[in-house]
């Protein structure tokens, strides 16, 4: 009877402190509710346990109590019986409070949208009977009693779902996370060099957005996820659509905007080779380039102990390697250089192929090579196919570039200037309809020079249809002619823009432009060149130089045996057993005295004149020649006389011996300071070469006489002026 006179005293503060409560906590007026009006000392009466995920209110402690009357307060009996009024509003405070929750709890079913709408549709029939003025206790009874079951099988449902899906809802928890970064995303790829990116990732974030947007549990069951589908969504925004890949990206299209990128060969991506052809590279060789015939012996396997004299194309691939000493490789080759080359395409279903990733910033795109002819006589014809387009023909009908040049500083012009080598493809004109090749679209056909065996040319391949990430280009020759060879090819590189050329082609030859001093450091081992003979090669020096004052000792990588006609290896009993202790010795190409050169490649910033310096080491007094494209007239042709760096004769000279450095724009010097220690005057026929902008083509032997040059290093050319033509003498 406690209870109910606390309820009495409760009637008499008024309605209004109660309602107050409800409107305060839904939790607090729900428990409130139903303790005033719980039977007393009913243990079945419980408070919702916040602890449940279930909502769980008895609606049968809200008791009916019709025959109640108002109260009189006339009457000195406080006779107030408000059950009526008690009962009716507090089935409505907890239904109301009930409704209250509505946007959180159908929030916590956004992904499960079958579910949040049905229990949507029962908040709404709930918040009609709430709404109700007229509603009788039973019918608020009931609502109450639909919208505790409908909440409560939702969240029954929703967790069932996660417990049969565990790798569905991860996975789909995955996507949702990746694509609230996707504003910050997109709003790095504004500039227009990102578009091919922005377009890959806004179409991934739009499939996310079809997929969170039909959630977990979509209205059309046709619509539900499949596992497989959105682990691989999710596998492709992991792959590229993250912040730190998306920096990666961007870098990249950064450097094929201003740069390229390099794609060393090598022999893994040859395929279809005839065995025959597929042996290891000569081991002896220096040089994997050469300016004379490869080829030219019978096509045989080797065989240990036989040493073949004529040079047999029985390989497919070589890179070069560095030599400590005459007759020893140089134990560590990493990281030295990676030019490489492959000689030729041999056998019906040979191919040469590599993969890169291309982000932009266009769908077209650059491809340069070097490329020149194995042997004099071959007719050659390469092909190209990117991706699963049709193989497209390279065209190398173009002039040859022996003297000519189209090199950066003259592409495509036609000009000729003697000494220089091609750098460049042409692009033709757009061909009329009865023109028009079947094979290459004459809008994108670059004309190559026809290669030649004694120079190096540039390819140059316009690549178009390029798509975002993975590419692949192979090399072939074309099926249907028998009598066409494929050239011998170099390290790829790939561009974005056709204005990088120069740096493309400083990169291929080895060159390191130094704006400030107007100069250009040929670097012998990062750049392609060529020998003539199998003993030319190059070799390390660890030394300082000697006539340079506080210069470091670094180890620097000499060319030597060029000119003259030395052997390198042989011994006093003229004993070839070194050639030996490696796999497919071979003694060809074989070149002397005034044949036996040096070939590189030098990219003029100008035209004009340029004083030559370069390393050097000889134990004997040598000469050195240094001319463009072999010429002899006098602004093509630097003689340099009386060369010696040491007077300390030694077998092992290259750890002995001293290093000095030439320089044609200084006389000799004094003392310690000299460029040549020989008793002899040292002597340069001019002080400059004459240079054309663009790619020259600099040819280096022994002198006038042909006699064996000096080892020498790194040449430097530094422009002088435009007129500058002076000899100079010690």
């Amino acid at each position: 009877m406690k209870t109910m006179k606390y309820i009495r005293i409760a009637s008499l503060l008024g309605l209004g402190s109660i309602m107050s409560l409800g409107v305060t906590s839904c939790s607090l007026v729900v428990s409130k509710s139903i303790k005033a009006i719980k039977k007393p000392d009913d243990p079945s009466n419980k408070l919702p346990n916040k602890d449940d995920n279930n909502i769980n209110i008895d609606t049968n402690q809200i008791t009916d109590l019709q025959s109640n009357k108002l109260p009189n307060k006339d009457d000195n009996n406080i006779n107030i019986d408000t059950n009526q009024i008690t009962d009716l509003q507090s089935a409505k405070t907890i239904l109301r409070n009930l409704i209250t929750n509505q946007s959180a709890t159908t929030e916590s079913f956004d992904d499960y949208a079958k579910i949040k709408n049905s229990l949507s549709s029962a908040y709404t029939l709930a918040n009609n009977v709430s709404n109700n003025s007229s509603a009788s206790v039973d019918e608020l009874k009931n609502a109450i009693r639909d919208l505790q079951a409908a909440i409560n099988s939702a969240k029954n449902e929703k967790q069932d779902f996660d417990n049969k899906h565990p790798n569905l809802v991860q996975t789909y928890n995955a996507i949702k996370t990746s694509l609230s970064y996707q504003q910050d995303i997109l709003d790095r790829l504004q500039d227009a060099n990102y578009s091919l990116i922005k377009a890959h990732v806004t179409n991934l974030f739009s499939q996310a957005q079809v997929i969170i947007n039909n959630t977990l549990v979509p209205v059309n069951d046709a619509d539900a996820p499949i596992l497989e589908n959105l682990q691989s969504l999710n596998n492709k925004i992991l792959s590229s659509a993250r912040q730190e890949l998306i920096t990666t990206q961007i870098n990249k299209v950064d450097n094929l905007v201003n740069r390229f990128e390099k794609f060393a060969l090598n022999k893994q991506g040859l395929s279809g080779v005839d065995a025959t052809r597929n042996n290891p590279q000569p081991w002896n060789y220096g040089f994997g380039g050469y300016s004379v015939d490869l080829g030219t012996g019978e096509l045989t396997q080797p065989k240990s102990n036989t040493i073949s004299t004529k040079s047999v194309l029985n390989y497919s691939y070589y890179r070069r390697m560095f030599w400590q000493d005459n007759t020893t490789l140089l134990s560590n080759q990493d990281g030295l250089t990676d030019v490489s080359w492959i000689y030729g395409l041999f056998g019906s279903d040979a191919k040469y192929s590599f993969t890169f990733n291309y982000y932009g910033p266009i769908t077209t795109g650059y491809l340069y090579f070097p490329y020149k002819l194995v042997k004099s006589g071959d007719s050659v014809a390469l092909q190209y196919k990117l991706n699963n387009s049709d193989p497209i023909s390279i065209d190398f009908s173009g002039p040859t570039t022996n003297p000519a040049q189209t090199g950066a500083g003259a592409a495509g012009s036609g000009t000729s200037n003697n000494g220089s080598a091609s750098a460049s493809g042409r692009m033709t004109r757009q061909a009329s309809s009865s023109e028009a090749s079947t094979e290459t679209p004459a809008s994108t056909s670059m004309v190559n020079p026809t290669p030649t065996v004694s120079n190096i040319d540039v390819a140059t391949v316009m690549l178009t249809n390029l798509r975002y990430g993975s590419n692949t280009i192979e090399f072939s020759l074309p099926a249907n002619d028998s009598t066409k060879v494929a050239p011998m090819i170099g390290n790829m590189y790939i561009s974005g823009s056709a204005n990088n050329k120069d740096k493309v082609y400083n990169d291929i030859f080895g060159n390191q432009s130094a704006q400030e001093s107007n100069s250009i450091i040929v670097n012998f081992a990062t750049g392609y060149n060529l020998a003539s003979d199998y003993s030319t090669f190059i070799v390390p020096y660890t030394s300082n130089l000697a006539n340079i004052s506080n210069s470091q000792t670094t180890k620097q990588f000499l060319i030597d045996f060029v000119g003259g006609s030395t052997v390198r290896g042989l011994s006093n009993n003229n004993s070839n057993s070194w050639y030996n202790n490696g796999i497919n010795p071979q003694k060809a190409p074989s070149s002397t005295r005034a044949n036996r050169t040096f070939i590189f490649y030098v990219n003029a910033p100008q035209t004009g004149d340029y004083s030559l310096s370069a390393p050097y080491y000889t134990s004997s007094t040598r000469n050195l020649s240094f001319s463009v494209n072999n010429q002899t007239r006098d602004n093509n042709l630097i003689n340099i006389n009386n060369l010696l760096s040491s007077r300390q004769k030694n077998p092992w000279r290259r750890k002995n011996g001293a290093l000095r450095q030439f320089d044609t724009s200084q006389a000799n010097g004094d003392g310690d300071a000299r460029q040549s220690v020989s008793d002899s005057t040292l002597t340069f026929s001019h002080s400059t070469l004459r240079l054309t902008k663009g790619i020259n083509k600099i040819v280096v032997n022994g002198g006038s006489n042909g006699n064996d040059a000096p080892s020498f290093g790194n040449v430097t050319f530094r422009y002088v002026s435009s007129t500058s033509r002076n000899g100079v003498r010690s």
